[in-house]
């Protein structure tokens, strides 16, 4: 039962859009969530962007199952961030492996709690 299943939400994949990215398409940082974080994590991709930090952005649209694109995108980018921790399912496909976790607030037209520098997982 749980196998028909999960072939059943893996079937689903096929339907559903592939996960688009936006921001500088040279970006070394792609910054990930979905649902409510839409609003806050582009406003700062945008900061970013204005202080110089090549910054892309994906928002997940649909989170189980992952877009079939998801694992090629997020290998894709030197680092990767999340705001979430449910994102873990993101995580364990991504190419990536972990450096450091900081939780921080981001706040709307505040200086962006995402350190470019710190917080995100890279490739070594």
């Amino acid at each position: 039962m749980v196998t028909t299943r999960q072939a059943k939400i893996d079937k689903i994949a096929d339907y559903i859009p592939e996960l688009e990215v936006i921001g500088d398409e040279d970006a070394d940082l792609l910054i990930v969530g979905w649902g409510g974080t839409y609003g806050h994590l582009y406003e700062t991709m945008e900061t970013m962007q204005e202080n110089g930090k090549k910054v892309a952005f994906a928002h997940f649209k649909f989170i189980n199952p992952l877009p079939k694109n998801t694992a090629e995108i997020l290998k894709k980018y030197k680092k990767d961030c999340s705001s979430r921790t449910e994102l873990g399912t993101i995580r364990r496909i991504s190419a990536h492996e972990s450096t450091r976790t900081e939780y921080q607030p981001v706040q709307p037209g505040k200086r962006p709690a995402v350190r470019y520098e710190r917080t995100c997982r890279s490739i070594h």
